[in-house]
């Protein structure tokens, strides 16, 4: 539960950050600002896969490009479906995502944001190194 709040916290951040240097973005309260967190966090989640796939032949054909596209499109559409949440357009879309995503990925969830992998199996059979403690790790 503590890693969707924290997550919640991170897609909500940068959309209020992003009404400050986009003048066509704008939310009526902090009640708007978080149901558009999270619904933009689902439709990344399921709707913006399945249009990557329907899209690819133009995707590939663009060299990845239109992928911007469909981000905007994605926050046009929560900006639809959230009442007090007002985009000024396309490009303030384009844009406001653009600066989303960036702010997003600085700002990972603690364990992500080292780059840190964890692997939590041991294989008895492989030598020392392959038996020590990884903490963090469920069940260890």
């Amino acid at each position: 539960m503590q890693s969707f709040l924290w997550r919640w916290a991170l897609n909500a951040l940068p959309l209020w950050l992003a009404t400050y240097l986009f003048d066509g973005l704008k939310f009526s309260g902090l009640g708007s600002l978080l149901v558009a967190a999270l619904l933009f966090g689902l439709a990344n989640a399921v709707i913006r896969p399945v249009l990557i796939l329907l899209t690819l032949p133009l995707t590939v054909v663009t060299l990845g490009l239109f992928i911007l596209v469909i981000n905007a499109l994605l926050l046009m559409l929560v900006a639809a479906v959230v009442p007090g949440f007002t985009l000024g357009g396309f490009w303030t879309a384009f844009w406001g995502r653009d600066f989303h995503r960036h702010r997003q990925l600085r700002h990972q969830p603690p364990d992500r944001a080292a780059g840190e992998v964890r692997r939590c199996r041991r294989f008895p059979d492989r030598g020392p190194e392959s038996q020590r403690i990884i903490p963090g790790c469920p069940g260890q």
